[in-house]
Formats: C-alpha cells, structure tokens, sequence
C-alpha cells in the first residue's frame, strides 16, 4: 500500500530495492543489513537474515575439521579461530602478559591437511627461557594424546617392555638396588628399546618448539628418558645439578645449546616433587662443581651441587599435558613424593646436531650402560683428556 503524499515512481523503487536486499541476504547468508528501514520492517528483516545465516551455515558443503589439537585443520570453508583463541587463552593463564595469553599454543604450520602439529611458543616464554633458563608450556598434550603415549610408559615402569642393565635404574640410590626398592625410577632412552615410540606427537611438537627458540639452529633429539617418583617415597629427591654436568664438557662439544623437555603425566605440585629453579643461576654458563651422590659415578649416576640458602628457589608446579622446559646451565632440582599417587615425568632433550654427532662419535649416547669415563667431567679438565678425546673423535670421524 503506498502511503499517500509518496509518489508512485518512488514508491515501485523502494519495495524493489527492499526485495532485493532481502534476497541478497537470504542467498549469501550474511547479516549486512541494507538502508535503514525504520520500525518492524527493519526488525523483520533482521530476523530474516539471522535465520538465512544459520541454515546457510549448516548446509554450507565441505566443513570438516579434526580436534584442536590434531594441528591440523581441513577444509577451505573452516579455519576454527574462534575456538583455537579461546584455547590459547586458557592454555596460557599461567602468565599474566596479554602477548602470552594471545600467541601461545597449538596451531598448524598450514592449511594443508598433511601439515604437522606444532607449539607456539610466545615471546614471554621465550624471555622466560633465555632470562631464567627455564619456561613453562600449558596444554602441550591433549588427553586424547596423553592415552597412548602413558600406556607405553606404564608397560615401562611394568617392565613388560625390556630395559637392560643400568639403563633401569633408581636414580637417587645406588645401581644395586632391587627394583621393589626403587624411590625415583629412571628408565633411559625407551625410544631406542622400543621403536614404535619413535616419531610420536610428543616429540613432533617438542622439536618444533626447540626450532623456534633456536632459529636458524638445527636441533636434534639427543636422548630421551622415563621418570616416575613413587607415592609415598620421601627420599624421591633429585639433588640440586646442572644438566651439563651429565654431558661432555664445551671442550669437546663447544655448542652446549639444549631444550629439555619434561611432560607432566601427573599433575605436579610441591607435594609430589615438582621442578624447582634457580631462576638465572646459569646466565653466565659456567658449571658449578658437582659431586657424586655415592661413592662414585659407577655407584650411583647422580650427582650434586652445594646450593646457598639465601638464592631464590621457584617451584613449577604443572597441570596434566603441561611441559616444562630448561636449558642446559639452569641450576633444578626436586623434593620426594608425600602423596600416594604416583609422579610420572616423560623427558625429551634436544640439542645442536653437531654436539649430538661429536657425542656420539666419543661413544657417548647417554646409555648408563656404556663403558665411559664420567668421572673425566666431574674430577675437572685438563690439556691431555682433550687430546685424547678429541683423538677418539677424529678417529672414528675417520672409519666412517
């Protein structure tokens, strides 16, 4: 009906323009909404477009997407930014900056569907890491990943899958004891004695986390270890150390660059023994003098450091799927277990390749069950062990 004192002209253009408008939202489900049309008209047509919107959202052809944290997104028609944000948001809320909060997470390198899972790492856990030495990740796994990952672990600490000699070991007593015995079980490099575990998410995001915080660097997976602190074992305790002291030292691998990684499989919290730091106690990169726990290195793998009471001490406490990361200087260490629930750590470390091919080439693969001379790192160095092992390394460099 056309309202009196409008032309006719003007009339017959508006209700088309109205028609067409709505036609364009019903056919390309968009909420724009045209010229303003005043009162229930433009209520209605409100109304009208959410409704197109909705059901061309349903029926729209080819969204498919996979779980957060596959990594991986498919379809042209689905980047899910919504929900990744929200989870980088919870994922993060253990650091109070805004750049954390946004940029941290699980992400994909692409669109493509083949493209691999990866961590972001933000700049405030960067700053953590090179500030502190160490830096904590929140949601590293999902539960979904954890599942697979935690029964290879537990047919570990079962000992359905084997682990010769010292390789099985506790690693806060001496190497003689019986395995009912055990505080903290170490099991080294279960990767190497069962190779399905190779290649698994775990190790996927870790390295691509240790090539964001080396760029340009190529990092490898140097060793990898299972730890599991007993309920109720008070003397589960892992002395004050500097992970560098473990290793060759600079003389024979100069670059001592290193990410280790350790996933949470429980929850950890000052009752069962979580990581504590020395925030910054290995800026200057120097190795404290460390001594054995036991008689020797060839009694018990362990060793110490003297630590003053009067530095401060961070604990990281982590939630189930979180990893904490340190570098290789850091001064950690970690109290026994009070609870009854165990405290199951998964470690994965890596390190500049050409470190990993000089450790190597000096028959050092972090085995417990190598004839190695450990007390060559703890007793000091001098001018004729270097020419001796630098030999060994020409040597073998050499056959090969």
């Amino acid at each position: 009906r056309r309202p009196s004192g409008l032309s006719e002209a003007l009339y017959l253009f508006r209700a088309h323009f109205a028609s067409s408008t709505r036609a364009l939202f019903l056919k390309s489900g968009r909420r724009r909404i045209g010229p303003d049309f005043r009162g229930k008209k433009k209520k209605n047509m409100r109304a009208a477009a959410t409704r197109a919107s909705r059901e061309y959202q349903r029926k729209k052809p080819n969204q498919t997407t996979t779980p957060l944290f596959t990594g991986v997104t498919m379809g042209h028609h689905s980047p899910p930014l919504a929900p990744a944000r929200r989870r980088c948001l919870r994922g993060s809320s253990f650091s109070s900056g805004l750049s954390s909060r946004l940029f941290s997470g699980r992400t994909a390198r692409g669109h493509e569907a083949d493209a691999s899972p990866r961590y972001v790492v933000s700049e405030e856990q960067k700053k953590s890491f090179a500030e502190k030495g160490y830096a904590l990740l929140p949601k590293f796994l999902s539960e979904e990943e954890l599942k697979p990952i935690e029964e290879i672990y537990d047919r570990f600490m079962s000992r359905e899958i084997k682990v010769p000699g010292k390789d099985f070991c506790d690693m806060s007593k001496s190497f003689d004891t019986a395995f009912e015995d055990f505080s903290i079980v170490n099991c080294m490099l279960p990767r190497v004695y069962y190779p399905p575990l190779q290649g698994n998410i775990y190790e996927i995001l870790a390295e691509s986390v240790a090539a964001q915080l080396f760029e340009g660097l190529e990092m490898r997976l140097d060793y990898d270890q299972l730890l599991n602190k007993r309920p109720g074992k008070q003397d589960a305790v892992f002395a004050w150390h500097q992970d560098m002291a473990y290793w060759p030292p600079r003389e024979v691998t100069p670059d001592t660059r290193t990410v280790t990684f350790s996933l949470a499989l429980d929850a950890t919290t000052k009752a069962n023994g979580c990581l504590v730091f020395l925030p910054g106690s290995g800026l200057e990169g120097e190795l404290r003098p460390h001594v054995p726990i036991g008689s020797s290195r060839d009694d018990s793998h362990a060793i110490a450091v003297q630590v003053s009471d009067e530095e401060y001490q961070e604990h990281v406490q982590a939630e189930r799927g979180d990893v904490t990361i340190h570098d290789e200087w850091v001064v950690h260490g970690s109290q026994g277990n009070l609870t009854d629930g165990n405290r199951r750590t998964y470690v994965v470390a890596y390190r500049a390749r050409d470190t990993v091919e000089r450790e190597r080439a000096l028959g050092f693969t972090h085995s417990h069950n190598t004839e190695f001379s450990w007390d060559a790192w703890i007793d000091g160095w001098d001018e004729a062990k270097e020419a001796a092992l630098l030999e060994k390394i020409g040597q073998k460099k050499g056959r090969e």
